[in-house]
Order: C-alpha cells, then structure tokens, then sequence
C-alpha cells in the first residue's frame, strides 16, 4: 500500500469520526462546563456554623424556587426566589446576581431584596453539568446580637 492510500484511508476515518461525534452533539448536546444560554433550577441552602468570632451564629436555612441561571457575554446572571426561614421568622425575596463564569466555576455578586430589607453576597458555585449545582455565599449580616458582621451559607441546586 502507498503512502497516498493509508493517506486517503486515515482522512477517510477522521471524516467518519468527525461525523459521529458531530451526531452524538447535535442528538444530545455537549457534555460541557457551559451553561447554555437558560436553564432553570429548585434548590435549598443553609447557614453554615464558624467558630470565628467574626461570623454569625446559624439562624436561617433558604428555599430557592424558580431559579434561572443564564449566560451573558462574558459572564452568567442568577434569578431566584428564596424563603428564609427561622424558628422565630420566614421571609420571601427576590436574589438577583451577575458575575463570571471561569472553569466551570461562576463568581457572582447578589443582591437580596424582601419587603422590608436588602443585603449583598457573593456567591461561588460550581456548575460542571447542567444538572447538579454546588455551591457557597458569604454576606454581611445586619443582626450584631448573633454573633460577627459576616454569616457564610452552602447552596444547592437541581435541574429541573
């Protein structure tokens, strides 16, 4: 066999492999760290307990409902509404973010806004799939009878 012939067989494969794989992406998308350019989510979070004087004794664990995560140019944006609730205390806002996506990993920062009160975060959340998100937030807590200024969460999110 010449050189021109296991030439043209080896392209002849490659353009076989390229078609397959071209299929499989087109039947069932990329396997990517990407987050397209919508996808919705439910989830829950918590307050986390530090032993650092500086952080805020655990007091509220959060319900996040209708989550949209979308991909912006040059970054991602997060939707939520949340519940926080307390032994003492539920409240209903709205959490809005924009940040960057690096890695399969989004830095965000948040804002929450209720009825009667706002605060700001940051959020880092690992998104590897489309379908599972695991994640963190630190803000700073407005109750100084319950520890220090700043209060730290986890963040969990499934695909819907």
């Amino acid at each position: 066999m010449s050189n021109v012939e296991t030439w043209t067989i080896a392209i002849g494969i490659l353009g076989v492999i390229a078609t397959l794989i071209s299929a499989f992406i087109t039947k069932y998308g990329l396997p990517i760290k990407s987050l397209g350019n919508k996808r919705q989510f439910e989830g829950f979070g918590e307050d986390i307990e530090i032993s650092k004087a500086d952080f805020h004794k655990p007091l509220f664990s959060y319900d996040f409902h209708d989550v949209t995560i979308s991909k912006l140019a040059g970054g991602v944006k997060i939707e939520t509404n949340l519940i926080c609730t307390s032994p003492e205390l539920t409240v209903r806002g709205k959490l809005t973010g924009k940040g960057i996506m690096l890695d399969g990993y989004a830095f965000i920062i948040y804002q929450v806004n209720t009825k009667t009160e706002h605060w700001n975060g940051v959020m880092l959340f690992h998104a590897p799939s489309l379908s599972n998100i695991k994640g963190y937030w630190l803000s700073k807590h407005h109750d100084s009878e319950n520890g220090g200024p700043f209060v730290i969460g986890s963040l969990e999110l499934k695909g819907k």
